[in-house]
């Protein structure tokens, strides 16, 4: 047990002599109810595998105990971010977990299961387990604030439980944030109650795109005649976002406007630019050239949406999407025309501006913030915004606070390896060194720029990956490569180390049952990078 598999790498790791045992006896001893609510789900993770009770206690931890303090410090920073810092004590006698609040906790539990053996992920008991780790000394903390992954259900539809599974492997990385990509055009899939139909209608389209067909103009589209739907209702959402805070994550929704909305406007036709022709919810890839009309009844609309959507999510920011907006509606209704001359904007650009200003508005008058891709940018946007930017420079971004969603590094859809022996995929390559090689905060970056970086994410659009089998295969182990990056610092990252510590870890994601690719399957994929 001297090499010590961490992903991601810890700061600092300082090993100790002596062996701590995990006993029958043992039991876990917490200093306050955040703490004792972290060890609970301490104790649900180490129960399955080694068939001990762990009871909680209180007073003077004794030899084979747990120990979990956390201090009460949950102030936040106006983005919604607390301290994560954590320390991991192991002795021969006892392990001690120390942290700043609850959200620390979490990452120390993580880093305390990676140093049992990796059985310890599993789900039945192992008979003659020998659950012992080395004593050491750790002091970690992240270098970026927002961790995020995205999964995309709106394309593809994901029961609760994968959900919490997807959120729950997230959390064994160390990841802060869970982006649920909620409404698309292709599906809409959260209970509003205020309007049922974009749920009885939204939430279903009578059949589903097949293959690459129909991206362009020479090739039709080919479409698999099957109906397929699916929804969340607001008391499973609930669930979802307790499962999630107990890990220490928030989950971000997203709910796109104005674009991205032909399931909105198949259930509410008033929504769309020409009611008296009626649209049904796409079954294409891509986006659609169905927008938000800008009557001030569909502001109103998703104004409302998004009051139910925030009395059910706690996160500070709340996605709108924004992006890909087409504007051929726009330009065949007169309506455009006058509403464009009544709010003065001189383009589409300024008109989509003035309709996020005042959803911006609407949130900012709730406590929270609008966040979008980075097409909202040349909308002007208030600078209160924050901004996902997934291919343009950070000196194009304009003083907005960004997360760098990188399509070259982060898009977990794209090909892991030769397209002929992989899964039908989107498109382009991302093999696991790209996704190592990704650098939120380029060092190059003026220190005014680098300020307004508050992290990174992974993105898993799911056009091509329709069960969750699939998810796991195109997000682990690359998710692995995009976690030790978002929690380290640039110095500290060395591929060849980090592969090094993979084929340990591999044999944890194996005991969890996940999907995963193996990460040398194919040998084209590039395997220069082994230095630091």
């Amino acid at each position: 047990m001297a090499d010590i598999a961490l992903i991601p790498f810890p700061r600092q790791k300082t090993l100790r002599t002596g062996t701590f045992h995990l006993l029958p006896q043992g039991r876990l001893i917490a200093n306050s109810s955040d703490a004792a609510e972290a060890a609970g789900l301490l104790a649900e993770y180490l129960r399955p595998a080694t068939g001990f009770s762990f009871p909680m206690a209180s007073g003077v931890p004794r030899p084979g105990d747990i120990f979990l303090e956390e201090r009460g410090n949950n102030t936040v920073d106006e983005d919604g971010f607390g301290d994560e810092s954590y320390r991991v004590s192991v002795t021969s006698e006892t392990v001690a977990l120390n942290a700043e609040n609850h959200a620390g906790l979490c990452r120390a539990i993580q880093t305390l299961r990676q140093l049992f053996p990796p059985e310890i992920y599993g789900e039945t008991i192992v008979a003659g387990g020998a659950w012992e780790i080395p004593a050491v000394e750790i002091e970690d903390g992240p270098e970026y604030r927002w961790r995020g992954l995205h999964l995309d259900v709106g394309r593809h539809f994901f029961t609760e439980a994968e959900v919490c599974r997807f959120i729950e492997l997230a959390a064994q990385h160390k990841f802060n944030r869970f982006h649920w990509h909620l409404t698309d055009d292709q599906g809409w899939r959260i209970e509003i109650k205020r309007y049922p139909k974009l749920t009885e209608i939204g939430a279903h389209r009578a059949e589903t795109m097949v293959g690459h067909d129909g991206h362009d103009n020479h090739r039709p589209c080919h479409y698999d005649g099957i109906p397929y739907g699916g929804f969340y209702t607001q008391e499973s959402i609930r669930r979802v976002i307790a499962f999630a805070a107990r890990r220490g994550l928030a989950i971000v929704p997203e709910i796109d406007m104005p674009g991205h909305v032909q399931a909105a406007v198949a259930s509410y036709p008033e929504l769309g630019n020409f009611p008296d022709r009626p649209v049904k919810v796409w079954p294409q890839w891509g986006a659609s050239t169905c927008v938000l009309n800008m009557e001030p009844a569909t502001l109103e609309f998703m104004k409302n949406v998004l009051s139910e959507v925030m009395n059910l999510f706690p996160s500070k920011y709340i996605h709108i999407g924004g992006d890909e907006v087409q504007h051929q509606e726009w330009t065949d209704n007169p309506r455009i025309k006058q509403c464009m001359h009544d709010l003065e904007c001189p383009s589409f650009d300024g008109l989509q501006g003035n309709f996020m200003a005042q959803i911006a508005d609407f949130l900012r008058r709730h406590g929270r913030f609008l966040i979008g891709w980075h097409d909202i940018i040349k909308c002007g946007v208030p600078k209160d915004a924050a901004v996902m930017t997934y291919g343009c420079a950070f000196q194009e971004m304009g003083g907005f606070k960004m997360i760098n969603v990188d399509c070259s590094r982060t898009y977990l859809d794209h090909y892991q390896g030769d397209p002929r022996l992989e899964p039908l995929a989107f498109g382009d390559w991302l093999p696991l060194d790209a996704a190592y090689d990704f650098h939120p905060a380029p060092h190059t970056l003026r220190p005014e720029l680098r300020s307004l970086v508050l992290g990174g994410q992974g993105q898993v659009w799911t056009e091509y990956i329709p069960d969750f089998r699939h998810v796991e295969y195109m997000t682990w182990p690359r998710a692995c490569a995009l976690a030790e990056r978002l929690w380290c610092e640039d110095a500290e990252c060395c591929y060849g180390d980090f592969l090094h510590r993979l084929s340990f870890h591999l044999r944890r994601l194996d005991a969890s049952t996940v999907n995963y690719r193996p990460w040398n399957k194919d040998r084209n994929i590039r395997q220069g990078k082994t230095s630091c």
